[in-house]
């Protein structure tokens, strides 16, 4: 019984996603290495404060989403896009999912609130009172940054220049312009998982009035746009490389560009089919895993 509601709970906070935040948090931490001490502790504690905030909002976008009518049990449930449909099926409960909404923001605030007057750190207060603020208006009224055509950006930043510098900021007291410069990588790669995600879920979201890139622009010039992120994903890392100002071994990433040029042409099959854009999506995530692994290891080991 108590393992059934562990796995429920694991499936409606979508703990799948959690390298998401880790991610681009630990390039950060990682960077860091290069100016000054390492403290586990203090990367411990960022960890479970940017995963906090991801669950928080993964919750709050399960709440809305079931409010807004995004996601239906008809739709069919799929892995990587469509929400969870736990509170479709009855498995929790709105008002459950509204108050493990209150238990992560209390942690995140306590743990958060604790760390910036041990460490002195106003930079770091900034950082996690914008990471809390654009979980909870990312689906949330009245902002609902989704719904208003701005996911796309709120990605880009929440998972490229706030995650990254967090990472940083906790570990060497600062941010600096190489590790912002890299923080954007991270960001657009992000960004490209969601555009990618956003074909499988496109019908959910006309139905619910989301205002994303897909249904703005339309499948191809979609497409054009996931093309400029994947790209720069990896241009910004490769040029600052080949300009001096990352390790050269940073143009290792570039062994990943067979696996970004089969997402790329199973997404053009699958707008050109007008169907299945299950596997693009699975293959987009695990790009963003190994591209994500090469670089911290790129960062650390070399």
């Amino acid at each position: 019984m108590i393992s059934q509601a562990v796995n429920n709970w694991i499936r409606v906070t979508r703990a799948n996603f959690l390298p998401v935040s880790i991610f681009p948090y630990s390039i950060g931490a990682a960077f860091a290495v290069r100016d000054c001490p390492f403290s586990i502790l203090k990367f411990l504690l960022g960890v479970m404060g940017g995963g906090l905030v991801l669950i928080a909002a993964s919750l709050l976008n399960e709440y809305w989403d079931h409010r807004f009518g995004a996601d239906r049990i008809e739709d069919g449930r799929h892995p990587h896009f469509g929400g969870s449909k736990a509170i479709q099926e009855g498995i929790v409960s709105p008002a459950a999912v509204l108050r493990a909404v209150l238990i992560c923001f209390s942690l995140i605030f306590i743990t958060g609130g604790v760390l910036s007057i041990f460490l002195g750190s106003w930079m770091l207060a900034v950082l996690i009172l914008a990471a809390s603020f654009i979980a909870w208006a990312y689906t949330a009224p009245p902002l609902r940054l989704i719904y208003q055509g701005w996911g796309e950006a709120v990605i880009f930043i929440a998972f490229g220049p706030l995650l990254v510098s967090g990472g940083y900021l906790l570990q060497a007291g600062r941010v600096t312009l190489p590790l912002l410069l890299l923080s954007s990588s991270t960001g657009f790669m992000t960004t490209a998982v969601l555009i990618a995600n956003e074909f499988g879920d496109s019908k959910a979201d006309a139905r619910a009035g989301k205002n994303n890139l897909r249904s703005w622009l339309g499948p191809r010039r979609t497409l054009l746009i996931f093309r400029g992120c994947l790209s720069l994903s990896y241009l910004i890392p490769v040029a600052g490389a080949l300009a001096g100002i990352f390790p050269i071994y940073f143009l290792w990433l570039s062994v990943s560009l067979p696996l970004a040029l089969r997402v790329d042409i199973l997404l053009s099959r699958g707008i050109g089919r007008g169907g299945d854009f299950e596997l693009s999506s699975a293959r987009m995530i695990f790009l963003y895993n190994i591209f994500m692994v090469i670089l911290i290891g790129c960062i650390i080991f070399l």
